[in-house]
């Protein structure tokens, strides 16, 4: 569980002032910021109360350097440790290191270049990718795209591994792409299959002409972007290593055409990767342009489960970069190690609370029910007291990154805005009026960790006020998953969703077999479906088009209350000074993964060494 200083008492005397009082909270001050750092407040400063700013353009000044060992932190196993890209879908965080898709995210169209995109971990689309794998494609149709596919790119060789030496550092080709979409569309434990086995099940794949292959995926052609062309969870794969092996769960068998290759794991504390030295990439600006990448020789991820010693590691210059650092802690450290570089995003994984809207005898069926919960939470003091100001109201389902799409809840409609103003006397006349005069019992399931159940305790003091009795179940962290992954929760669950990398991605857990059992499967709530269908009409082929009929959906979304949003934290990336050529990148074509932009930063050994001792 997460360690805090000053938490604990924050919540206690936050919950002791609900219910004494139903007092406002006072007007934050005015916010500030600290010269010369990107993206959050000084130390100690007050949090700014709107969404975390984009990275701004900047300069490479610098000639990139080779060489040295870059070393990365994570609080989990998981997080590196599943390689396999056909069965389950791949939740690595070395997804862009090892292996890759047919596109990937145009750096020159980054901080770093136009600055068009941050590559925030806030907004991936069709619209940030460049070319990868595939050297250039078109879509003559919605759901087709035909790829030009990349020649001269080599398996990775590594001597050492026997599945590496199967391939033998061959070329890929055209077949490779298909049997490789054909495997993510048919293996039994593909994501793809699993959730969504219609679009599965009428995709193809062909080779249409030399060097040219073709891919249609005519029912939900995003299922198709996202899953297949973008690579999030399914990147290419040599077919040798799957009749060998039957699958790279072993991570002695991951073979990918990518800037790194896995060398060494020790299961529990540290995965190790050394260059790919036959990478076919290289670097496309600044004054390292046309070097051959990647910079560095290894890459070290290590597992540190304990909070406050992977914050120690950061703070000592013995890890190099560390994500998911939560604001209080990301101010502490900005407080003790003032030289460390950092960003400040919107997280992409929003609080949001489910109810089982499928069983006649709960409350939950009932909007006024629904309408009067969200009522009953006072949103503007959970973003100032619990997350310091640091988080956006109404950041689901799509974040201020879209700014095509996303509106301030200040220019929503007053049908949603009520919503979300606190106003305990209204909810309890909903409750009336739909047979709960004196309010009701139930039950939450959460995640058991510390800024879950803090959250979980500050709406059980809020509903208490209407009369609503909250009993908080914290499950363990795999018991959760598989309860919120199976949709096993009786009443009511709190659980995250990634509120969009890509706006319309959320129709995967909007539509069909959704979280709150919004009328249940096969085809969901009605309008749901026929926005659906409407947008399919220009997916990918018109993004305007298709943001414009998302928009014009979201306050029919929010005003039903199927789901209770809570504000969206932010949270850090912090990197030491040394890494250079980085401007707190994380997606990688969705995937909140930082191990795409690893390819181009490079390590500044001479500073680490004058500033700790160490190479």
């Amino acid at each position: 569980m997460k360690n805090h200083t000053r938490r604990p008492s924050l919540i206690i005397l936050l919950i002791a002032t609900l219910v004494l009082s139903s007092c406002g909270p006072a007007a934050a001050p005015t916010p500030t910021s600290e010269p010369g750092i990107t993206g959050a407040p000084a130390p100690g400063a007050p949090a700014p109360a709107t969404p975390a700013p984009a990275a701004p353009i900047q300069t490479l000044a610098e000639k990139p350097k080779y060489g040295g060992t870059i070393s990365l932190v994570q609080p989990t196993e998981q997080n590196i440790s599943n390689l396999d890209s056909g069965g389950n879908p791949t939740s690595s965080g070395l997804a862009g290191l090892v292996f890759e898709g047919p596109q990937q995210d145009d750096r020159t169209r980054g901080p770093f270049g136009t600055g068009e995109f941050d590559f925030g971990g806030t907004r991936v689309g069709p619209e940030t990718q460049g070319p990868g794998l595939a050297e250039s494609w078109t879509i003559p149709a919605v759901g087709t795209w035909i790829f030009k596919v990349r020649q001269d790119v080599h398996w990775a060789l590594d001597t050492r591994s026997e599945a590496s030496r199967l391939v033998n550092g061959r070329e890929m080709t055209p077949e490779d792409w298909v049997f490789h979409f054909k495997r993510t569309t048919t293996n039994p434990s593909s994501w793809i299959v699993v959730s969504k086995p219609l679009a599965a099940k009428a995709t193809t794949v062909e080779i249409t002409a030399p060097w040219e292959v073709t891919l249609k995926t005519p029912v939900e052609p995003f299922t198709g972007w996202c899953w297949l062309v973008a690579g999030w969870w399914h990147p290419m794969i040599p077919p040798e290593v799957i009749e060998k092996y039957g699958s790279m769960k072993d991570w002695q068998n991951a073979v990918g055409t990518g800037p790194f290759m896995v060398s060494d794991y020790v299961p529990g504390n540290v995965m190790t990767l050394t260059k790919n030295r036959n990478y076919w990439d290289k670097d496309p600006i600044g004054p390292g342009k046309g070097n051959q990448l990647p910079y560095a020789d290894t890459l070290k991820y290590f597992v540190i489960a304990d909070l406050s010693t992977r914050l120690a590691t950061m703070r000592t210059g013995r890890v190099d970069w560390m994500t998911d650092i939560q604001w209080e802690d990301g101010e502490s450290l900005l407080r003790t190690a003032p030289n460390l570089k950092y960003r400040a995003y919107n997280t992409v994984a929003v609080p949001l609370l489910q109810m089982r809207m499928d069983n006649p005898e709960l409350p939950f069926t009932d909007k006024r029910v629904r309408q009067a919960l969200t009522m009953a939470i006072d949103f503007q003091t959970i973003k100032n007291d619990l997350y310091g100001g640091q988080a956006v109201i109404g950041a689901w389902p799509v974040t201020p990154a879209f700014t095509d799409v996303w509106v301030s809840m200040e220019k929503r409609p007053e049908a949603v805005q009520a919503l979300y103003k606190y106003n305990p006397e209204k909810a309890k006349e909903l409750l009336a009026e739909a047979g709960y005069p004196n309010g009701f019992k139930t039950e939450l399931i959460l995640e058991n960790r510390s800024e879950t159940l803090d959250l979980g305790a500050i709406i059980a003091a809020m509903w208490a006020k209407v009369g609503v009795s909250l009993e908080l179940q914290p499950k363990e962290s795999a018991v959760f998953r598989s309860i919120s992954g199976g949709r096993t929760f009786e009443k009511m669950l709190m659980g995250t969703t990634q509120s969009n990398t890509i706006f319309w991605s959320q129709f995967n857990t909007l539509r069909g077999p959704n979280s709150s059992y919004v009328n249940g499967p096969p085809g969901g709530e009605p309008v749901f479906e026929a926005t659906f269908q409407e947008m399919q009409k220009s997916m990918l082929i018109n993004p305007a088009e298709t943001a414009r009929v998302f928009g014009e959906f979201v306050p029919y979304l929010l005003e039903q209350a199927y789901y209770i949003n809570f504000p969206a934290p932010n949270i850090y990336t912090f990197w030491q000074p040394w890494l250079k050529g980085y401007a707190g990148e994380l997606e990688q074509a969705g995937t909140n993964s930082p191990g795409y932009w690893f390819k181009y930063i490079w390590l500044d050994q001479e500073l680490k060494l004058k500033m700790t001792g160490r190479r």
